[in-house]
């Protein structure tokens, strides 16, 4: 069982009444989610016929499977709609029924009071977000996506990262494996050899380290000579990446996505997308909590771009508030893609001022962290979004 808050957005509802399978008439209080909506899934139809009986006594709002009533389903998901006074009558009303709803009363009650994380822990130091982070991008790989920002040499990544430096970099983040479209598979030696360098001198300099890669030999040569964080764009899928974490307390960065760099275009089918992508994550979090990882070291990527169409990136960027509701820093990394040529109509090299105002939605959306290849001028929107957040 599991909780979700839901867009206050009279289409962002609709969709998710239809997921749910409601009867047709119900599908009229898509016109009255401008509240707090919260889905909770997999409960079960006797429990959801009495929770849907208390929040019409407390003037609340409900939708359930088409069947419940009449008990042809078994399994219903829920959702419900209201402020947060009529919430608190709810609870109270919930609680009375504790023998039938067991558990139910008090998961709500504490998703409902779920806090906004303002840092993130990294070898047990805390990392503050109550200024978003900007991650600078360090491509080490001679067949990233973007031409410009390949930084091959050792005298490339010295005069770019003490570029970044100088232009408020909090977060460096390296990679040495394209995670482009169809990018070739290299092994761990040949990954480490290309970024072993740019480790040296962010190590040297100080600089927040990041290693983005989805290989854990890769990772553990990083966090042996440094890195903090951990970018990984498989999510933990792999067990041994999953223990690393664990056992070195570093930072992780769990991002969503389907297949392998030559499936992922294909794997764009999805059943309603930010329903299953908020399964993905809840089910990454829970092996990650397995395998021993920190719940505060941990930090959640919708991952535009990765199996995702172009309109699909944009509902992503949309909606991206409501993956707040797991309590976790968001990170956000739409520099330079596709998606913003294709909005623009502009080539990889000229999509800076794109990519800056698809990053300020993102921080108003909710982002802690946006991943930039543009530096400078996200540093400023940055500023500027924050400055306007703390009127």
């Amino acid at each position: 069982m599991r909780f979700y808050k839901i867009s206050s957005d009279r289409d962002r509802v609709y969709t998710e009444l239809l997921r749910i399978g409601v009867d047709p008439y119900a599908m009229q209080m898509a016109d009255k989610g401008e509240q707090l909506n919260i889905v909770v899934t997999d409960v079960k139809h006797s429990q959801a016929n009495l929770i849907k009986q208390e929040c019409l006594a407390s003037g609340m709002d409900t939708a359930v499977k088409r069947g419940v009533i009449t008990a042809s389903v078994d399994i219903s998901d829920i959702m419900i709609m209201g402020d947060l006074n009529d919430y608190d009558r709810l609870l109270k009303r919930l609680k009375l029924q504790k023998p039938i709803l067991k558990e139910i009363p008090e998961m709500l009650e504490k998703f409902i009071n779920v806090e906004r994380t303002n840092y993130f822990i990294s070898r047990g130091d805390k990392i503050s977000i109550d200024t978003p982070l900007l991650m600078g991008v360090m491509n080490c790989t001679p067949d990233s996506f973007s031409d410009r920002d390949r930084f091959l040499t050792e005298d490339e990544q010295s005069i770019r990262i003490k570029s970044m430096i100088e232009e408020g970099t909090d977060i460096i983040d390296i990679g040495g494996a394209s995670s482009r479209p169809n990018a070739l598979d290299i092994t761990s030696d040949e990954e480490i050899s290309r970024i072993s360098a740019a480790i040296k001198i962010s190590s040297e300099s100080k600089l927040f380290m990041s290693i983005d890669t989805n290989n854990y030999l890769t990772a553990k040569y990083a966090i042996t000579h440094g890195a903090k964080m951990i970018n990984d764009i498989d999510g933990l899928l792999d067990d041994n990446m999953a223990r690393l974490v664990a056992d070195s307390k570093v930072a992780i960065v769990i991002m969503h996505k389907r297949g392998s760099s030559k499936e992922m275009a294909q794997m764009t089918n999805y059943q309603n997308l930010i329903h299953d992508v908020k399964i993905y994550f809840s089910e990454r979090i829970e092996k990650a909590l397995k395998f021993g990882v920190d719940i505060k070291s941990i930090i959640l990527d919708v991952g535009f771009g990765f199996s995702k169409t172009y309109e699909q990136n944009l509902q992503l960027l949309r909606y991206l508030k409501e993956f707040k509701s797991f309590g976790l820093p968001i990170l956000s990394g739409l520099s330079n893609k596709s998606t913003i040529g294709v909005a623009t109509g502009r080539e990889i090299n000229q999509r800076a001022y794109g990519s800056v105002s698809a990053d300020t939605i993102a921080l108003l959306s909710g982002a802690d962290i946006v991943r930039s290849h543009n530096i400078r001028a996200t540093r400023d929107a940055i500023k500027f979004t924050k400055a306007v957040m703390d009127i």
